[in-house]
């Protein structure tokens, strides 16, 4: 199956998206969490503070604990009514209405490690001796309380366990809440992300399927094709090479024309030689002589040396060509040359004649034949 890098960049945008969106989603909860544990604290401590006025109250009422001693459900009625309006509040006055409240009278001994998270059952009374009246005994591990004075002394002393989780029905609707609101939120980002990564993937690989289609332009010899560039990046760049690649193969394309002409007229020239002598000996004009056969000869000779040169020509495309020197006199190339003329030179009754400046001892190191 073939996937076209449109939408593999769309999908490695949005698989690196969904990561992001995740890590963020699951960080928020965590510090949501952690942070809304903090505030239930923070906030049950100041809920402590008025608990602590009442039982201040009531000891300057009754001049010592037993009256709590005696009857722990007090206890319950002060710190519920501590509650803030709301239904938890109701249903403990309620239960406490009805005679079935016994948070209170089962809580005694060191803390449990499972204690439940209810602020009621988490609250502990101390005398002026330390002795536990109502909770959890705090053991070693004695959070911070607050004291009770009464006559400017020390009659006791109240706190309350931190919560460690979450279990109260208020705390946790809310928290149901936020983290709904937090997984909408993640949902909306993903799919606006998706909206989003769809057409700029489909604009980032623009250029990409431009220069393809120029590609195959190129492959099928239309050399002109150009690209218009406006990028200044990676795109940008490899668009000018392909245009400087569309440059080069033309310019090749116009000196493989070129090349071609010249061959044929560099071809022409002693075919043209050998068909003039040939026919002036069919005609009679020119007698079968040895000198004759030597003129045929040499243009035959050109001839293979001009095919021979089309297959060096081959040859330094890939940097084999080769050279033969060797020391010749310089005029040696326009003595031939002047030779293979002279049958067309007497036909159009010409006369050429040579004035060359040059010592007979100079003396050349280079190719004969090229």
């Amino acid at each position: 199956m073939k996937i076209s890098l449109h939408y593999k960049l769309f999908g490695a945008i949005l698989a690196a998206i969904l990561v992001v969106v995740l890590y963020m989603t699951l960080v928020l909860q965590w510090s949501f969490d952690r942070g809304f544990l903090n505030y239930v604290n923070t906030a049950e401590h100041g809920q402590l503070r008025k608990i602590a006025d009442d039982l201040e109250a009531l000891y300057k009422k009754e001049h010592s604990w037993q009256w709590l001693i005696d009857d722990p459900q007090k206890a319950a009625v002060i710190i519920v009514e501590s509650y803030p309006e709301g239904r938890q509040k109701e249903r403990f006055l309620q239960r406490l209405g009805e005679k079935r409240f016994d948070d209170i009278n089962a809580l005694s001994g060191p803390l449990p490690t499972d204690i439940p998270v209810h602020f009621l059952r988490r609250v502990f009374l101390m005398d002026e001796n330390g002795q536990t009246i109502i909770g959890y005994d705090p053991d070693t591990s004695r959070p911070d309380v607050i004291k009770i004075y009464n006559q400017n002394r020390v009659v006791g002393s109240i706190g309350v366990h931190p919560a460690k989780y979450l279990s109260d029905s208020h705390h946790l609707v809310f928290v149901h809440q936020q983290k709904l609101t937090l997984l909408l939120v993640a949902v909306a980002g993903i799919l606006i992300t998706a909206g989003l990564s769809l057409p700029i993937s489909y604009m980032m690989t623009r250029p990409i399927r431009r220069m393809a289609a120029a590609t195959r332009s190129l492959a099928s010899g239309k050399y002109t094709t150009r690209l218009q560039v406006s990028a200044v990046d990676e795109t940008g760049q490899l668009a000018n090479d392909l245009n400087n690649l569309a440059e080069i193969l033309e310019k090749n394309r116009i000196a493989r024309s070129q090349w071609i002409a010249d061959i044929s007229h560099e071809l022409r020239t002693p075919l043209s030689i050998l068909r003039g002598k040939i026919e002036a000996l069919q005609d009679g004009v020119y007698q079968p002589t040895e000198e004759t056969f030597r003129g045929l000869h040499r243009e035959v000779m050109h001839l293979g040396l001009l095919v021979d040169d089309l297959y060096q020509l081959s040859l330094s495309d890939v940097g084999a060509m080769s050279y033969s020197r060797t020391e010749v006199q310089p005029c040696w190339a326009l003595e031939q040359a002047i030779l293979l003329l002279e049958s067309e030179l007497k036909e159009r009754s010409l006369s050429l004649e040579i004035a060359v400046d040059i010592s007979q001892d100079d003396i050349l190191f280079a190719d004969n034949e090229r």
